[in-house]
């Protein structure tokens, strides 16, 4: 297994492997004060446990795009210091050291917030009794403003990385699919508009952040899991691609490929690596920026072989280092 902890260095920043925690959602601890301590503790194991690069989870970037009641913020400059505790904790273990910034959209729980919830359009298409309405071009620039705070609030805190979140249904997710993009202006209808708002919340990210900052983007590729079609007029991979090649003419530092509107964890898909054949259609089209891929590792066999057969550059591991965070140590005893 030697490809899997062979060294990778990004903008100077050396990366001990190419194992990645990615962004988890937790519903057992919050950023809220009196929890503390239990999520810095969770954080201190998971940066413990082996991996090289640690992607703190989503931190909602302004109140509207909070998804869920227990969730972290980033959304303003008071909690600078609580994601440099986390930061530094992270670093402390050498792992490269990073934060997801992301905003829900239509995506979001009722309980988070009684106003309307917004999105590209007035469509939400998970359950719920959630009202949704249309950004409009005012509210649509002071949200890409508001990512561009975030990820500045993310290198002040300390962070080697900060990464767009554009997948798994979420509001720029949202706007990339034609299920839930009916907008007739500039960010609807072909894929050049469809995509505008990710590369305008790209732009001015990159306009803030220092040279040395690592900038990722999660990208969910496709609505569909690989090899299934779940719904017509949807985000297909081929659009994806066009969606990646223009990311890395942008110029981005990594891509982190995942779903769209079919999530992480699609319902009819199984398996191990299910989403690696993403990560293959992407090499195959001649995009050269560093890719991670995850979807269902267990076994660190199966990730050597992502490596080894260059299909990804990093593998993902959530869950099996959420439930147990000394998997690595123990799967290495057994290689």
């Amino acid at each position: 297994m030697k490809k899997l902890w062979q060294e990778f260095e990004i903008k100077g920043k050396k990366i001990n492997n190419r194992i990645v925690y990615p962004p988890i959602a937790s519903e057992k601890y919050s950023a809220q004060q009196e929890e503390f301590p239990q999520l810095f503790e969770n954080y201190q194991r998971l940066s413990s446990s082996g991996v090289g690069t640690l992607i703190v989870e989503h931190s909602f970037i302004n109140p509207l795009g909070q998804f869920s009641p227990r969730q972290i913020s980033i959304a303003s400059d008071d909690t600078i210091d609580f994601h440099r505790q986390l930061a530094t904790l992270i670093k402390k273990q050498g792992v490269l050291s990073a934060v997801q910034i992301n905003h829900a959209g239509a995506h979001c729980l009722a309980s988070v917030n009684p106003n309307p919830a917004k999105g590209p359009s007035a469509i939400r298409l998970n359950p719920g009794e959630v009202k949704v309405e249309a950004l409009s071009l005012k509210e649509i620039q002071t949200t890409v403003e508001d990512f561009a705070a975030a990820a500045l609030r993310a290198c002040k805190a300390g962070y080697d990385m900060v990464e767009i979140h554009s997948a798994h249904g979420f509001l720029i997710s949202q706007f990339l699919s034609p299920l839930t993009n009916h907008r007739t202006d500039a960010y609807g209808g072909d894929l050049k508009n469809r995509q505008r708002f990710l590369m305008e919340v790209l732009e001015a990210v990159k306009a803030d952040l220092p040279l040395e900052m690592i900038l990722a983007v999660r990208l969910g590729i496709s609505d569909h899991p690989p090899g299934l079609k779940l719904n017509e007029s949807s985000y297909t991979l081929e659009e994806g691609i066009k969606v990646a090649q223009v990311l890395e003419g942008y110029g981005i530092d990594l891509l982190d490929l995942s779903g769209g509107m079919c999530g992480s964890r699609p319902g009819n898909i199984s398996g191990e690596g299910y989403f690696v054949p993403f990560a293959q259609a992407v090499k195959q089209n001649g995009i050269s920026t560093p890719i991670v891929i995850t979807g269902g590792f267990r076994s660190l066999k199966t990730a050597e072989l992502v490596i080894e057969q260059n299909n990804s550059n990093f593998v993902g591991v959530g869950r099996a280092l959420w439930e147990n965070p000394e998997w690595l140590r123990e799967e290495k005893k057994h290689a």
